[in-house]
């Protein structure tokens, strides 16, 4: 009799495909992520320091070696949570705002004798603004979420140079080492000597004190 193709070289080859599908597209967002994560400490590195990009990228990696625990954190966890917190707001103001139109626009139906029934009406209405209003409050809470982000995102680049044996950022003492090695007298200026001075309350006292001897 004819042979019947068995269900295994029907479903194993595209399984296979699907599995290595997926670790590429896994191993290709990672890769994306890692670049992304990279090149906004490197563009950091250079705002602070002055250096080249290529170079503040190098001064980026050396930093975040010694902290990559840390580094893993910071960029899961506060993202994680203030999206979540993000979507939550946006969601529940924005059901706040559809009963409000609810109820808004079937009393003005009642009121001006409109002849489609007061239900559809202000169901129609609560849609429009559930959805309009989910867009407005997800733009806007997303554009403060970033500021919020890239903020500690700074601050903890700045504390993981302080806390690391090499001097890779300027110091927060008086007389601070400039990208070559030189002394620069006057040290940072306006937003960046704010930014130092944040870190410098992060970093502990102790600590503080030995970079400083070692310089």
């Amino acid at each position: 009799g004819t042979k019947k193709p068995s269900g295994r070289s029907k479903g194993g080859p595209n399984v296979a495909v699907m599995v290595l599908w997926c670790l590429f597209m896994l191993a290709k967002w990672i890769f994306a992520e890692l670049m992304e994560y990279l090149t906004d400490k490197a563009t950091m590195v250079a705002a602070i320091s002055g250096a080249p990009l290529i170079a503040s990228g190098r001064r980026a990696v050396s930093i975040l070696k010694p902290h990559l625990g840390a580094a893993l954190a910071t960029w899961a966890i506060p993202g994680t949570v203030l999206g979540l917190m993000t979507l939550t707001l946006s969601i529940a103001s924005s059901a706040m705002a559809s009963v409000w139109a609810y109820g808004a626009a079937a009393a003005t139906a009642k009121a001006t004798g409109v002849q489609w029934p007061l239900t559809m009406v202000g169901a129609f209405s609560a849609a429009i603004a559930f959805f309009a209003s989910l867009v407005l409050n997800l733009i806007v809470l997303s554009f403060f979420t970033d500021i919020i982000l890239n903020l500690l995102d700074a601050l903890f680049l700045l504390a993981a140079s302080e806390t690391s044996p090499e001097n890779l950022l300027y110091s927060t003492g008086p007389d601070s080492p400039s990208w070559n090695g030189g002394a620069s007298a006057g040290g940072p200026t306006g937003e960046k000597a704010v930014l130092l001075q944040a870190v410098a309350a992060m970093v502990p006292e102790e600590t503080r004190k030995e970079r400083e001897e070692k310089l």
